[in-house]
């Protein structure tokens, strides 16, 4: 009675997700961050004043797509700002409003990022990026995407030029 009764739960659980659309994905995507400003002054960032702003970043995303439009997910990443190393996680928000093979996104990222610098245990801080792009689908669900947008991390603000995969 106990397997008919879990077989039963599998097998709705199975058909409503079927109905729901829901299902996984993954994308990586690889960025350039132009420093726009700094919002608030800090001690280790004066200290490369006269040294490139300029960073890298490059994120893993492991989300839920629902109904091919809307994705949610978590992530994690690797930045270098200013040639110092760090890492960030951040929860991952993205919308494709068409089915069309060409089609805008729009992208929201919040969550925290941590940079080693001359502190012992680095800079911590908030996270809050916001992006819109266009998204090329190549098959069936693999899309490759171009965005940019604001970012801000580090008490400063970057202009992120990003490129990925989402499959």
């Amino acid at each position: 009675m106990k397997n008919l009764i879990l077989t039963l739960l599998l097998a709705a659980a199975s058909y409503s997700t079927g109905l729901a659309q829901v299902s996984h994905s993954g994308k990586i995507e690889f960025g350039y961050l132009k420093f726009q400003n700094i919002n608030r002054e800090s001690d280790w960032i004066v200290d490369y004043i006269k040294g490139d702003y300029n960073g890298l970043d490059v994120n893993l995303v492991n989300s839920i797509r629902f109904k091919e439009k809307f994705t949610v997910g978590v992530g994690i990443g690797y930045l270098n700002i200013l040639n110092k190393s760090g890492i960030s996680l951040f929860s991952d928000f993205e919308y494709t409003p068409l089915k069309k093979k060409l089609s805008p996104l729009l992208n929201t990222k919040i969550g925290y990022s941590n940079t080693w610098n001359r502190y012992e245990d680095g800079t911590g801080t908030a996270l809050i990026e916001l992006g819109a792009g266009l998204s090329y689908r190549l098959t069936g669900r693999t899309r490759t995407y171009i965005q940019s947008g604001i970012l801000f991390t580090q008490q400063s603000s970057f202009l992120p030029i990003k490129i990925g995969v989402q499959f």
